[in-house]
C-alpha cells in the first residue's frame, strides 16, 4: 500500500521507503532538509562552538567538520580537554576502531570534566556522544565554554551571587558607556553592529591605534561583517560568527564571540570592578527621584502568568514594581531590570519595558519546552533569593513537522483492521502532550474506505481502517485548524 501524508495540502510521498521498514517516517525530510529544519539556534551553536573548538584543535593540526560526527569516537573531545586545561589525560585509546574503545574515549573524557575539573553536567553520558545527540553535544560544549572561555565568577565581586551573562553584561556596558551606549541582552541589542565596533573599537584605543570606521551608508550587515573580518585580523579573535547569523542571533554564540573582547582587554578585572563601581555611584546621586527626597528602592513585587508559565512561541509576560522602605510604589530613574530564563543548553534573555511609573514589563518567548529557571536581577540585585519555576508547554500543532508512524502505513491484508498513529509536534519541533487537535483521514482508491481517528489525549491519534479489496490505496492526513 502507497502512503501519502498531506500537510497544509501539500503532498509528501512516504513511498519505497514505507513499504521497507515500520519505524517512525518523519514526513518531508531527507538529510539535508533536516539540516534546514532545525532551529535557528541549533544551526548556529553548532557552527559557533565548532569555530571555538578548532580555535583550540588547531595548535595540534586538527579540526573538526562535523560536530556530531568527529565526536563521536573522544578523540577530539579528549585532546580538546587537554588543550583547555593544559593537562594530561589518562590513557585514551587514539585510533580506535571499536565502538567499546570510542564509548570509553568519551567516558574518560566525561569523568575528567566532573571529577577533575569538578564541572556539573546534565544527562549526557558517552553514548549520547557516539549517538551524536546535537543538544546534549552543545549543552557539554557549552559548559566548557562558560568554563574556559568566559571565565565565571572571576569579573565580580567576591561573594556576589551573579550570572555569568550577567557579568559579562556589566563588562560590556562599561566600555559601552564610553559611547553612550548600553546592551541588556546578547540577541537583538547587537543586530545593528553598533556594539561590536565600540567594543573593538575599544581595544585598538588600547593599542593607540586609529578607530573603525564603516563606509557612509552601510547597513548592518557590512558594519557587522567589516568588524568580525577585523577583529580576526588585528586580534586574532576567531570568527565564531557570520554577518547574516545577527538576523536572528543565538544569545549563547554571541556571549561567546563578545567574551573575546573582553578577554583582550588589557585592563584587569580589579581595575573593570572599580570603574563599575564608580559609574555606579556616579549614577547613583544623579539619579532623579520622583519624590525629591531621599527614597531608595526598598523591595520589588513581581506578578504575571509569565513567572510560572509559558507556550512555546507564544509571548509570555509578567511585572516587576519598586517600592520604597514603606512599601509604597516608588520609581527612581535609572534603576535597571534584567532577566534570564535557563534551561541547559538555552539562555532566553527577558526584555524588559520601563513604564516610567515604577512598574516594569518583562516579556520573553520560548522555543524549546521544558521547565526554565528564571533569574530577574535590578541593579545587580536579585529580585527573589530563589529562582522563578517557569514550565513551558509545546505550543499548538504544526503539519510539517509532525509524523505518522505504525504497521497501517506499510502493508495490510484485505478484511484486516489496520492501524497507525499520527504524532503531533509544535513547529519548534517539541512533542505535544495532550489532545485536542483535529486529524482528519482521506482514503483514495476504487472503493470508499472510513479511517476512524482516535485522539488519545496524549498528543498522538490512532488511525483505524479495512480494506476489502487487494488495490493499491492512497491515504491522506490533514491537521484541521479549531475555530476558536
Amino acid at each position: 500500500m502507497e502512503i501519502t501524508v498531506e500537510t497544509k495540502g501539500v503532498p509528501e510521498s512516504l513511498g519505497s521507503s514505507a513499504r521497507m521498514t515500520s519505524r517512525s517516517l518523519k514526513v518531508g525530510y531527507s538529510s539535508e532538509e533536516k539540516t534546514q529544519g532545525e532551529a535557528q539556534w541549533v544551526r548556529q551553536q553548532r557552527k559557533a562552538f565548532l569555530r571555538w573548538c578548532n580555535a583550540f584543535l588547531i595548535q595540534r593540526s586538527l579540526a573538526i567538520s562535523g560536530l556530531e560526527e568527529d565526536l563521536a569516537s573522544g578523540v577530539l573531545l579528549c585532546n580538546l580537554l587537554e588543550l583547555l586545561s593544559g593537562k594530561k589525560l589518562p590513557n585514551f585509546t587514539k585510533a580506535p576502531k571499536m565502538k567499546v574503545q570510542k564509548v570509553l574515549n568519551s567516558q574518560i573524557a566525561l569523568d575528567w570534566i566532573t571529577k577533575v575539573e569538578k564541572l556539573k553536567l546534565v544527562g549526557i553520558g558517552p553514548e549520547d556522544i557516539f549517538d551524536g545527540k546535537t543538544k546534549l553535544i552543545l549543552g557539554l560544549i557549552w559548559t566548557l565554554i562558560l568554563r574556559y572561555q568566559i571565565q565565571a565568577g572571576k569579573w565580580t565581586v567576591a561573594g556576589k551571587k551573579t550570572t555569568a551573562k550577567t557579568e559579562l553584561l556589566e563588562w560590556c556596558n562599561v566600555v559601552l558607556g564610553e559611547d553612550g551606549l548600553q546592551v541588556s541582552d546578547f540577541s537583538n541589542d547587537w543586530k545593528s553592529g553598533a556594539a561590536f565596533n565600540s567594543l573593538h573599537n575599544y581595544l585598538l584605543k588600547q593599542k593607540q591605534k586609529q578607530p573603525l570606521v564603516a563606509p557612509s551608508g552601510a547597513g548592518p550587515f557590512e558594519i557587522i561583517d567589516l568588524v568580525f573580518e577585523a577583529a580576526s585580523a588585528e586580534f586574532q579573535i576567531p570568527k565564531l560568527l557570520d554577518a547574516n547569523d545577527m538576523d536572528e542571533p543565538d544569545e549563547l554564540s554571541v556571549m561567546t564571540y563578545v567574551s573575546y573582547f573582553r578577554q583582550k582587554d588589557e585592563l584587569s578585572p580589579e581595575d573593570h570592578l572599580k570603574r563599575r563601581e564608580a559609574a555606579g555611584a556616579g549614577s547613583s546621586s544623579a539619579a532623579p527621584s520622583t519624590s525629591g527626597g531621599a527614597r531608595a528602592i526598598a523591595s520589588v513585587s513581581t506578578e504575571g502568568a509569565g513567572l510560572s508559565h509559558a507556550v512555546c512561541g507564544d509571548l509570555a509576560n509578567f511585572s516587576c514594581v519598586t517600592k520604597d522602605e514603606k512599601g509604597e510604589i516608588f520609581y527612581q530613574a535609572h534603576t535597571a531590570f534584567y532577566g534570564t530564563l535557563e534551561l541547559p543548553p538555552h539562555t532566553v534573555t527577558a526584555a524588559f519595558e520601563d513604564k516610567k511609573s515604577g512598574v516594569y514589563v518583562g516579556s520573553y518567548t520560548l522555543e524549546t519546552a521544558g521547565i526554565y529557571e528564571l533569574n530577574i536581577l535590578y541593579n545587580d540585585k536579585t529580585v527573589s533569593s530563589k529562582p522563578f519555576r517557569v514550565v513551558a508547554e509545546p505550543g499548538q500543532a504544526f503539519a510539517p513537522v509532525c509524523y505518522a508512524d505504525g504497521k497501517g502505513l506499510t502493508f495490510t491484508r484485505c478484511g484486516d483492521s489496520n492501524r497507525f498513529k499520527v504524532v503531533t509536534l509544535d513547529k519548534f519541533s517539541n512533542l505535544i502532550t495532550k489532545g485536542g487537535n483535529k486529524i482528519a483521514v482521506k482514503f483514495d482508491g476504487p472503493e470508499p474506505i472510513t479511517g476512524s481517528v482516535k485522539d488519545d489525549s496524549n498528543g498522538s491519534y490512532q488511525v483505524d481502517y479495512t480494506i476489502t479489496k487487494k488495490r493499491t490505496v492512497q491515504n491522506s492526513c490533514y491537521l484541521q485548524r479549531r475555530r476558536n
